[in-house]
Parts: C-alpha cells; structure tokens; sequence
C-alpha cells in the first residue's frame, strides 16, 4: 500500500445485511453450496452486487467456512 493515500488499495468490505444473506444461504444448502445462476442473478438484484462479486464471495466462503471434509 501506497503511503500518499493508503484507502486507495483498500477494498471496501460489503454491508453486514448483505454478507448476513449471502452466509444465510449457504447454511441453508450445506449439501449443495452452488447457487444456481437464477439464484445468483436474483441476489445481484436483491443485494446491488455483481455477478462476479457473487461468485467469489462464495468461492472464498465455500473455501474458509464450510467444514472441511
């Protein structure tokens, strides 16, 4: 990180009602934690995010929260 303006680099942290959802789902399908694409494309427009931000958010969620197995 620059020292001119260190906020630069950083990135912003989502709403804790959106991450609240997000983990709301994915303890609900503890089997299958791959929402499918119209699940994906209706959390873009319910929580103002992406389709990529969607996507890795759960990439890194399947990877540090679920149980390992």
């Amino acid at each position: 990180l620059s020292m001119d303006n260190p906020a630069s680099k950083r990135r912003p942290n989502f709403p804790k009602n959106v991450i609240a959802k997000l983990e709301t789902w994915l303890i609900n399908n503890p089997n299958n934690p791959y929402p499918s694409n119209i699940e994906k494309q209706t959390m873009c427009e319910e929580l103002g995010l992406s389709l990529k931000q969607i996507n890795d958010w759960f990439i890194n969620a399947r990877r540090r929260k679920l149980p390992k197995t």
